[in-house]
């Protein structure tokens, strides 16, 4: 059997990062927040990581 390693990425504080990667940050945010909202609204199910890194699908 192969040993999967399970490497955990951490993110960059905000107060970190410089004003482009805020503003790309932000961006990204707002992206993800308005395709859960459609895909809410068309009772699609989202795809997304758990706390243990599984991929699931969440109902809408």
């Amino acid at each position: 059997m192969i040993n999967v390693r399970k490497i955990t990425l951490k993110g960059i504080p905000e107060s970190e990062m410089d004003e482009q990667t805020k503003l790309a940050n932000r961006a990204m945010k707002r992206a993800a927040r308005k395709l859960r909202e459609d895909y809410r609204r068309k009772g699609l199910p989202l795809i997304v990581a758990d706390k243990d890194g599984k991929i699931i699908r969440k109902s809408a």
